[in-house]
């Protein structure tokens, strides 16, 4: 499978198929997998405020234990290191329930 993205255009607005976003990262190296969002984020926002400690998909504030690390097509990736990602958007924190949403190598832990 060939994928073309175009600028101002992201794999998000190609695939919705974590299968294929998987494949076609894997031909570079790395697992991507789509950032689950909760339809109730944004109630959750408005309720808690939006902080550096908010779930990145739920908006419910965290004890900032557990992160993905995120890529600017949006999708997590299974890469701890930002520096080994060049498109990296950097590491967001995550809240248990929602860290259920993702297969277990895309969850870090904080040291």
């Amino acid at each position: 499978m060939e994928v073309f993205v175009f600028p101002g255009q992201t794999l998000a607005n190609k695939t919705k198929n974590p299968e294929t976003f998987s494949g076609f990262f894997r031909i570079i190296g790395m697992k991507t997998y789509p950032i689950y969002e909760s339809p109730m984020k944004e109630r959750n926002e408005e309720r808690f405020g939006l902080t550096s400690k908010s779930c990145v998909c739920c908006g419910r504030p965290t004890a900032e234990k557990l992160w993905i690390h995120a890529t600017t097509d949006w999708v997590a990736t299974d890469e701890p290191d930002q520096d080994k990602v060049e498109n990296s958007q950097g590491a967001f924190p995550i809240g248990p329930e929602c860290a259920k949403k993702f297969p277990k190598e895309f969850i870090f832990k904080s040291v």
